[in-house]
């Protein structure tokens, strides 16, 4: 028994740690372009490299459960077309017997994911936006990146076409009005410099023959409703520091640990609300760590299923699976404001499918 769980145990892990990899690079590949967008910020590799570190567990949540699907289906559909189940149970030993470990495996795998479902993902994620905060406050005028709308400042909306040190070209300035969101003021520069003073947490935009074009859509005169004038020099200060420091960090239900959530859900109950979202949220991570258990419940059954040792029909089961499976998940975290339909547990139906088809399919095979 020893050396049949030696060796399920090293082709598991094998699969599973190249799953995982491979998962959370293809996953990690949208962080990327924010990565990208801060080093073209002037933002240095180490702190980029940490913003890439907060974003970890969130997605290894995601990749140990379909890791653990792909390894449990390559492994158990290669046994069974070498028939090594066949020799196996001809030794006496019986299923059961055989899939013990890689179903305590999975539940180890489920621990791990609870872990990073209920504690470590939430607060890294708030980590990572105090990060991004931080960046702006340290290094403001790298957040004005050229090619894009830059909206950092409450009111503000600044495009600039080319940016070469402190100096800026073709900059477009957009002044909305900060209750309606209407724009009251479109300004536009051939040329911009940026001042930076960080004692007083203030950046300055000095622009060079500009196009102020004013609007008043409270005045029904059209002769004063659109003014329009040139200034030769014009400076815009941001107050970098406030704008930045007034912007809400919040928790939403997604970022926060089990602890607040729990606590989100008292203060519902005292305040006579629904807690809906929050339980709804509680009961997806729930669900969500249990994914690596089901998966491996319902893969073994359909990796002995298969006929032949196919690498590539092993992954496209293992795809259907996932999407249909975290398809629901993710459906499901629309339905927060609909408490009638009771959601949160709806969460747990995929766990119950997977678990009763993987249960079903053992016994089959037994």
């Amino acid at each position: 028994m020893k050396t049949l769980h030696r060796y399920l145990l090293s082709n598991l892990l094998a699969y599973l740690g190249a799953a995982i990899a491979l998962g959370t690079f293809v996953l990690l590949a949208g962080s990327l372009a924010r990565v990208f967008d801060l080093l073209f910020r002037n933002v240095s590799l180490l702190p980029v490299l940490q913003f890439l570190l907060y974003k970890l567990p969130q997605l290894l949540a995601y990749t140990i459960p379909m890791g653990t699907l792909v390894a449990a289906l390559l492994v158990f559909n290669r046994l069974s077309a070498d028939r090594e189940i066949i020799a196996l149970r001809a030794s006496g030993l019986s299923l059961l017997q055989i899939t013990a470990l890689p179903l305590l495996l999975s539940l180890v795998l489920s621990a791990i994911c609870l872990a990073l479902q209920v504690k470590l993902a939430p607060d890294m994620n708030k980590a990572a936006r105090w990060f991004l905060r931080e960046q702006g406050v340290q290094n403001p005028a790298a957040l004005l990146q050229p090619g894009v709308f830059n909206e950092l400042f409450d009111g503000y909306i600044i495009y600039l076409d080319r940016r070469e040190g402190d100096t800026v070209q073709d900059v477009h300035i957009y002044v909305l009005e900060p209750a309606t969101g209407q724009l009251r003021q479109d300004i536009t520069a051939e040329q911009g410099k940026l001042t930076v003073d960080k004692v007083n947490r203030r950046l300055e935009l000095a622009l060079r023959n500009a196009t102020v074009i004013t609007l008043d859509p409270q005045n029904d005169s059209e002769a004063r409703k659109v003014q329009r004038f040139l200034a030769e020099d014009i400076t815009f200060p941001f107050e970098y520091g406030r704008a930045l420091g007034n912007r809400p960090l919040v928790r939403v239900e997604n970022d926060m640990n089990l602890g607040q959530l729990l606590a989100h859900v008292q203060l519902c109950a005292e305040n006579g609300t629904s807690p809906t979202l929050y339980l709804l949220e509680l009961n997806l991570r729930g669900a969500l760590a249990l994914a690596p258990f089901s998966f491996m419940l319902i893969a073994i059954p359909l990796g002995l299923q298969l006929n032949r040792r196919e690498t590539s029909a092993g992954l496209v089961v293992g795809i259907l699976v996932a999407i249909g499976y975290f398809g629901w998940m993710i459906s499901l975290s629309t339905f927060g404001n609909r408490p009638q339909l009771q959601p949160h547990l709806l969460a747990w139906v995929p766990n119950l499918i997977c678990q009763g088809a993987g249960l079903w399919g053992l016994w089959h095979k037994r």
